[in-house]
């Protein structure tokens, strides 16, 4: 993980107070979220605050979001939830052990074998992808919690490569979150397993 200074990282902690006030009142505001570190932050709020289900779609397992954790650890959320007793399904877009982040790719595993009933991680069929971008007519990355909260990035006419982690996120948009729950759910079934 890269230094940051305490200007920024008390920014950081600002934007995690500040989602952490839109969760707890049920906002149905959208906020912005613009890099990994916000991305992080994110992530590991709707873990927080989700109760029952967390789906994650998502390029790679490079890492970004993981090494980004100067606030809030989206492993340790994740290990939180799940003991909660709540219940996860990861989509990995490919899968490229060379660029993979190994430690990553070790933690989920663990979490797939010491809680095979509760977590899950698959790699997208062509299909699934395919469904995906057809939603919004454009590549998209989101993670779910229960039925309501999401982080959702759009791509636009750019490539992974070119991303700016430009995204938004709501805790109460139970409508919206719909759309895109019913198509990861009808097209789930056609991932493949991760490991």
């Amino acid at each position: 993980m890269n230094k940051i200074s305490k200007s920024e990282t008390d920014k950081l902690k600002l934007y995690a107070s500040n989602l952490d006030n839109l969760a707890k009142h049920m906002s149905t505001d959208v906020f912005s979220n613009k890099d990994h570190q916000h991305a992080a932050i994110a992530i590991s709020k709707i873990l927080k605050y989700s109760k029952k289900s967390f789906v994650l779609f998502d390029d790679d397992l490079k890492g970004d979001i993981v090494n980004n954790n100067a606030i809030v650890s989206f492993q340790e959320s994740l290990v939180e939830f799940i003991s909660r007793g709540g219940n996860v399904k990861v989509v990995i877009s490919d899968r490229d052990d060379k660029v993979d982040n190994a430690q990553l790719r070790f933690f989920l595993e663990v979490l797939v074998d010491i809680f095979p009933n509760q977590m899950e991680l698959k790699i997208a069929s062509k299909a699934f992808k395919e469904s995906m971008k057809k939603i919004f007519s454009e590549k998209i990355n989101f993670a779910i919690g229960d039925n309501n909260k999401y982080r959702l990035e759009k791509f636009g006419e750019s490539t992974s490569e070119e991303k700016t982690r430009e995204a938004s996120v709501s805790f109460n948009s139970e409508k919206y979150v719909s759309k895109i729950l019913t198509i990861f759910k009808s097209n789930y079934n056609s991932c493949y397993n991760y490991f």
